[in-house]
């Protein structure tokens, strides 16, 4: 559990620096699903059970809304993030 915080950790980082104006959300979700699946130089990620949602703008207030191919970041609107990580064992 606390390796796979640490690679939710990593992919909000990454969430975070690419929330951007000129960003597009699918941009962003596909960054943020490669930095979950990629983990951390210590150990991998692995297969999530739900896709990152992160509702921007209005539709913030309602839950697990997929992203769309908007850019529709500005410097005045909330994004909330939900995402989740798994740990994939190198071990047989």
């Amino acid at each position: 559990m606390e390796q796979a915080g640490k690679i939710v950790d990593r992919a909000m980082r990454i969430a975070q620096l690419g929330v951007a104006p000129s960003a597009r959300e699918c941009d962003v979700a596909a960054a943020i699903t490669h930095a979950l699946i990629a983990g951390t130089p210590e150990f991998p990620g692995g297969a999530s059970r739900i896709y990152p949602t992160m509702p921007t703008g209005s539709p913030a207030t309602a839950p697990h809304i997929k992203w769309s191919d908007d850019a529709c970041y500005t410097a005045e609107s909330q994004t909330n993030f939900e995402l989740e990580s798994s740990v994939t064992s190198s071990q047989s």
